[in-house]
């Protein structure tokens, strides 16, 4: 009886491989070698193509989270902290509009959280209380509206070219830290107002300017300035000028107080008079209007003083415009604290 024996199948490839590499058969050869290796290739391409579209879904997946889940922390929470804080100093995230022009939300953050920080220094405040709302609701009020007051006046700033140096910084810095160090004033400032170096040098910078449009854009003030100096050339006192002039003007007697009183300058003005003179104009730190400075009376430590002030009233008048005529709008619920009370 025969076994039948198989034979082992050639393999087509194998069968088709010419045995013999010539001139002839080297390009056939070639190509078959190549053809080979595409087999292990073009799996791993097509792979890698899938992972790259993959981790690109995954990548804008996760990046919509993570707006959205900052959107719904500055905007709906209304969070404040650090975290936050600091992204929104280096991206320009909007939280109001002034006439079009955004408001950084730095901005609010720069002022709402310094206020905040004074007065949980002094006692906690807890938003859930009814005490708590309103005092929260207060200070994101001011906050916003200092916000908007500072994009309103560096629009007018950018208008008028009107800059600020740090040299004007410094002078201010200066003035205000008396016997101590540059380093433990920040120190201060740091401890007392919550705010850094670069934060205290922003927020002084602001209110200087806003000082200087301020100055710059109330005709008003100017014209009674000029009455207020004509008057002074006639030798009419103080308190005379002030009833010549009505509400136009503001007269006020300091009574005794002592030389280095906070009074933006005031007394300082005051003492460098003799006694019953009355100075040129002054501008005080505050920066809220034009002063006119008499030495009435004085002592080793203390001297008395009056004074008439001409009033910057026009940059509150345009913003009260603003706000009505709807030219601000707020991308944040700033509640009224009358609001919360009515809760």
């Amino acid at each position: 009886m025969k076994i039948p024996i198989k034979l082992p199948k050639r393999d087509s490839r194998t069968a088709k491989t010419p045995s013999r590499i010539t001139n002839e058969t080297v390009a056939e050869h070639r190509e078959r070698i190549l053809a080979e290796g595409r087999r292990f290739k073009y799996p791993m391409q097509y792979a890698r193509h899938r992972l790259v579209r993959n981790a690109i879904i995954i990548g804008v997946a996760v990046a919509a989270l993570l707006l959205g889940l900052l959107w719904f922390q500055l905007y709906i929470a209304k969070s404040s902290g650090n975290v936050l804080y600091r992204f929104t100093r280096v991206l320009p995230v909007p939280v109001a509009s002034v006439e079009g022009d955004l408001v950084r939300y730095s901005d609010f953050l720069l002022y709402y959280r310094s206020s905040m920080g004074v007065l949980n220094d002094k006692q906690p405040v807890d938003e859930s209380t009814e005490d708590g709302a309103r005092i929260v609701a207060y200070q994101r009020n001011e906050a916003m509206q200092l916000a908007v007051a500072d994009r309103y006046v560096a629009d007018i700033a950018k208008e008028r070219d009107i800059n600020v140096s740090d040299e004007q910084i410094d002078t201010v810095v200066e003035d205000q830290r008396g016997e101590l160090s540059e380093n433990a004033y920040y120190v201060v400032v740091q401890d007392r107002l919550h705010w850094d170096r670069a934060e205290y040098r922003a927020v002084t910078r602001k209110a200087l300017l806003k000082q200087d449009v301020a100055f710059a854009i109330d005709e008003t003030a100017r014209d009674t300035k000029g009455q207020v100096e004509a008057k002074l050339r006639e030798e009419v006192s103080l308190e005379q000028i002030a009833n010549d002039l009505g509400d136009r003007v503001q007269f006020s007697d300091s009574g005794f107080v002592n030389k280095n009183n906070s009074d933006g300058g005031l007394a300082r003005a005051a003492e460098r008079l003799e006694k019953g003179a009355v100075s040129g104009v002054v501008r005080t730190s505050t920066g809220d209007g034009y002063y006119y400075v008499q030495h009435v009376d004085s002592n080793d430590n203390q001297i008395r003083y009056a004074y008439v002030k001409v009033p910057l009233t026009q940059l509150t008048k345009q913003l009260d415009e603003l706000y009505a005529s709807d030219k601000v709008e707020h991308f944040i619920d700033i509640q009224q604290p009358e609001a919360v009370n009515q809760q």
